[in-house]
């Protein structure tokens, strides 16, 4: 229970009903009763701030780090794509070298200008092959001047390097290197690269003129499909890649054709915003699903000594990037809430150490203010709280003083009116004081017996003391019944119906609890410590007896006036009461003046 200047220390309104009136009612009513947290707790109000900063700084942390992590991965995407698609152009070049090269071994070769011009096939068959075994050349071709074949063969085992003769129905002299080495020839160039798409599929074409005497006989053509070519693109790249021709429709690629060609995946074709790129000089790069994989692909012209033959993509997968990235932001994640939850399990320690001896005090200001001067904080801290609960218990020492003393005077007051009385409303305090320390009660309860044991005969101030001191008034039975209250001759002297069931004040399993139906546990002390001292002090011929006599007289009395186990409590703290009687000077002083007061 928290005190009501507690309650108000707070602070914070969290009380928003327009703001949760349109949320669901459970929703609303958790986060209402989550947002008075702060308000009512102290360590919520320590804690919170820090989790929430915690909270705020573990996302952006995971943020920034997943998107560090993922741009990283990024940039390093996009590098080798770059790397591919340049280790593709150097592919490409190089195959074209070795073309040119082996156009020059052929037309160099002895017999071969001269089988051309005398158009002996079988000739140039028995030259050229041996030429083309050596560079495993898959295409060639020899024409002469007009553009007809005098000797084309190809590539057909590659493992035994056999060659077959070309048997389609092409016509080279139509395709585009044939023309524009034959074009060139003149201006000393006489060589061309270029695509051409035949009755095997799209060839790489590498043509070369062959000249006598000054004029043209022959031209010679060396090829590899774009298959093979994008075999070995791939092979050296590590991307897939994929050669367009003219209008911009895949030749070849090294993609895994897919069993339905004509599904929407199977389009590899470059974006209209690529040819933009292109006659800008530049590339474009794209991010596409191709049968239901993501790649990062990269579209730029393809180029043979500066000359634009076609386009080609290089395409690497993107999947590691999305995966390197969801896992990054998982291990980030869960790196943040550790390290959120140690903050919380600090803070929460942190806040516990400054709470506890705060609900200390609290508790403690509390019974206090109910009436109990028992109630301590007991804080042994050395910082300003723990002198602060210390100044607090002093202070609380002090009031508990003041209230036993004036207890004790109000109880002396009374003694003061009745000489027979003086002293005994003390001795009951201490004596009962003593049994609760025998029984092994909380201080609280030992407290409530002392005080119980002052104020038990605090009803006498009520009377007058003309009717009290008027003792010639009343009748000789009323006189010794009001001299000598609460002698146990007054108990005893009740008729069998008043008694009180022998049963009912037998030995308690728990002294902390009520005792029987007729009282607590505090009445039931303070009465047995009453009727000790009553009858301990009494007239001897009305009772009054040493605490041997008056210990045997209340054995006799068991069951009637005081229970078995109250008896046996007393008859334990009896020697060391009688002890102290003798010692303490309080007590001395008051049975002096209680001996003085009745002769």
């Amino acid at each position: 229970m928290r005190s009501r200047a507690f309650r108000r220390s707070a602070p914070f309104a969290f009380h928003l009903p327009g703001r949760f009136g349109r949320m669901p009612g459970a929703i609303a009513s958790l986060i209402a009763k989550l947002a008075t947290l702060p308000g009512r707790h102290l360590r919520w109000k320590i804690v919170l701030p820090y989790a929430f900063l915690a909270l705020i700084l573990g996302c952006a942390a995971t943020y920034l780090a997943t998107g560090v992590i993922t741009s990283s991965l990024r940039e390093r995407s996009d590098n080798q794509l770059v790397e591919s698609a340049r280790v593709s152009a150097d592919t490409l070049a190089r195959l074209e070298r070795k073309h040119l090269e082996t156009v020059r071994a052929i037309i160099f070769s002895d017999g071969v200008p001269a089988a051309i011009d005398a158009r002996d096939s079988a000739q140039l068959g028995t030259l050229i092959e041996g030429t083309a075994a050596n560079d495993e050349v898959q295409y060639l071709q020899v024409l002469d001047a007009s553009g007809q074949r005098l000797k084309a063969i190809h590539l057909t085992t590659p493992k035994t390097v056999e060659y077959s003769d070309i048997t389609d129905s092409d016509t080279p002299a139509t395709w585009p290197p044939v023309q524009q080495a034959i074009a060139t020839a003149p201006t000393g160039g006489g060589k061309a690269t270029a695509i051409v798409e035949t009755a095997g599929g799209p060839v790489l074409y590498t043509a070369g003129v062959v000249g006598s005497g000054g004029r043209v006989i022959g031209v010679v053509l060396i090829g590899t499909s774009l298959q093979k070519l994008v075999a070995e693109m791939k092979a050296e790249s590590l991307a897939d890649v994929t050669i367009f021709g003219d209008e911009q429709t895949p030749s070849a690629t090294s993609f895994v054709q897919p069993s339905e060609a004509g599904s929407k995946e199977a389009d590899l074709s470059p974006p209209p915003e690529a040819a933009s790129a292109f006659d800008g000089g530049g590339a474009y790069r794209e991010q596409r699903t191709i049968w239901g994989r993501d790649y990062n692909v990269l579209y730029a012209p393809l180029l043979i000594q500066g000359a634009r033959i076609g386009t080609y993509s290089v395409a690497l997968p993107a999947d590691f990037i999305v995966e390197a990235q969801d896992a990054a932001r998982w291990k980030m994640a869960i790196l943040f809430g550790i390290a959120m939850l140690a903050v919380l399990a600090i803070g929460f320690y942190i806040s516990r150490a400054i709470t506890r001896p705060v609900d200390r005090l609290m508790s403690a200001a509390e019974q206090v203010s109910g009436g109990d001067f028992t109630a301590r904080a007991n804080i042994e801290s050395q910082d300003e709280i723990g002198r602060l609960g210390a100044s607090i218990d002093n202070m609380t020492d002090t009031l508990q003083g003041q209230y036993l003393g004036t207890l004790r005077a109000l109880a002396s007051a009374v003694a003061n009116k009745d000489p027979v009385t003086l002293g005994h409303s003390v001795r009951v305090g201490q004596l009962a004081a003593m049994l609760g320390r025998h029984f092994q009660l909380d201080e609280r309860t030992i407290a409530q017996l002392e005080m119980g044991g002052y104020l038990h005969d605090l009803g006498k101030i009520g009377i007058r003391d003309s009717v009290r001191l008027k003792l010639e008034a009343l009748t000789p039975q009323q006189r010794n019944l009001l001299e000598h209250h609460p002698h146990l001759d007054l108990l005893a002297s009740a008729n069998e119906g008043t008694r009180v069931p022998l049963d009912s004040l037998r030995k308690p399993a728990s002294y902390s609890a009520a005792f029987n139906e007729q009282g607590t546990i505090v009445a039931r002390i303070v009465e047995a410590a009453d009727l000790y001292d009553a009858v301990r002090l009494g007239d001897s011929q009305l009772g009054g007896f040493t605490s041997e006599q008056a210990l045997t007289f209340l054995r006799t009395h068991v069951g009637a006036v005081i229970s078995i186990g109250m008896l046996e409590a007393l008859a334990a703290v009896v020697p060391a009461w009688e002890q102290r009687r003798a010692s303490d000077p309080m007590l001395q002083r008051l049975l002096v003046e209680t001996a003085l007061d009745t002769k």
